[in-house]
C-alpha cells in the first residue's frame, strides 16, 4: 500500500499496518460482530465466534460519506465486465443531492481525469483488478477500499472488451445519478407522473 501511495498516488483509507491481536472475550467479540454487515444482511460470527486464537485488526480513516461503490464481475478469464453497485454504496438520492454542490459539469470532468489515473494505475498494478472495486466520494475522487485483495493469487486480468464494458457501465450508471435517474429518485419521479395524470382525469 505504501508503496501504491508513493509511486501511483492513490488515496486509501489505511492508518497502518494490520496487527495480530489475542482473541477478544466473547462479550466484545459479540459487540464487535453485532456491527459486521454484509450487504444489508448482519452477520452474527463475522469476526469469530470465540474458537479462533488470534484476531487481526487495523486502523482505518472513516470513508467520506454519502458515497457509491462500484464494482464489475469478471469471470475466471477475465471475460465479463458486469457492473454493479456495491451493498454498502450509500443512497443515490443522497449522492446526487451531495454531488449537485459541486456542479454537474465539474463533477464529470473531476471524475474523468480521475478515471484516467485509474486506468494508468491498472496497467501498472494489474493486481487490483482481483475483486474490482473502488469508493467515488461526492467531489468525484476515487479512493481504493479492500487493498490487501491484492494479496490474493489466482485472479486473472480482464480482456480488453470486458475492460471496456466495466468502465462504460460504471460512467454511465453514476452519469444517470447526476441526471437524478437513480433507482430511488425515478420512483419518485414515476410516482409524481401518476399522481398528476390522475388528478387530471379526475378533473
Amino acid at each position: 500500500t505504501k508503496k501504491l501511495e508513493r509511486e501511483q498516488g492513490i488515496r486509501h483509507f489505511l492508518l497502518e499496518p494490520p496487527q495480530k491481536l489475542p482473541p477478544p472475550s466473547l462479550h466484545i467479540l459479540k459487540r464487535v460482530n453485532a456491527l459486521a454487515m454484509q450487504g444489508s444482511k448482519a452477520v452474527d460470527d463475522f469476526y469469530g465466534n470465540g474458537t479462533s486464537h488470534s484476531l487481526v485488526v487495523q486502523r482505518v480513516q472513516v470513508a467520506p460519506s454519502p458515497a457509491l461503490i462500484p464494482r464489475c464481475y469478471f469471470t475466471p478469464k477475465g471475460r465479463g465486465g458486469r457492473f454493479f453497485f456495491d451493498g454498502n454504496s450509500g443512497s443515490k438520492k443522497d449522492f446526487h443531492a451531495a454531488s449537485s454542490i459541486m456542479g454537474k459539469s465539474q463533477f464529470v470532468r473531476k471524475f474523468q481525469v480521475e478515471l484516467r489515473d485509474l486506468v494508468v494505475l491498472l496497467r501498472n498494478e494489474t493486481r487490483l483488478w482481483n475483486d474490482f472495486q473502488f469508493l467515488i466520494d461526492s467531489e468525484a475522487r476515487i479512493h481504493h477500499i479492500d487493498i490487501d485483495r491484492i494479496e490474493q493469487s489466482g485472479y486473472t486480468a480482464p480482456t480488453e472488451k470486458a475492460f471496456d464494458n466495466c468502465f462504460r457501465s460504471i460512467i454511465g450508471h453514476v452519469t444517470r445519478i447526476l441526471n437524478g435517474d437513480g433507482s430511488e429518485l425515478s420512483t419518485k419521479k414515476r410516482k409524481r407522473k401518476k399522481e398528476k395524470k390522475k388528478k387530471r382525469k379526475e378533473k
